[in-house]
């Protein structure tokens, strides 16, 4: 939201701002600090590389799990002598 950011831009830091209204309702913004460096676009690339990371490793244990399986032997030996 423009209005949000620019109100948020103009309050120093540490200041309590007065009542403001954007298109989402009415809010009270204090800045607590400031971030040199915008890392929320990071932090969502990061979130989505983990979670196909995860994926990709999940299928290929399932795959190796089943590789495993279709490949083991098993004899059984009744010996009722």
């Amino acid at each position: 939201m423009p209005a949000f950011k620019a109100k948020v831009d103009s309050l120093p830091k540490g200041q309590i701002s007065e009542p403001f209204k954007t298109v989402h309702g009415w809010h009270v913004v204090e800045v607590t600090d400031r971030r040199d460096v915008d890392k929320t676009d990071a932090a969502v690339k990061n979130r989505a590389y983990r979670m196909l990371f995860n994926r990709k490793f999940n299928e290929e244990a399932q795959a190796w799990l089943q590789e495993l399986r279709a490949g083991a032997y098993v004899e059984v030996i009744n010996d009722d002598s």
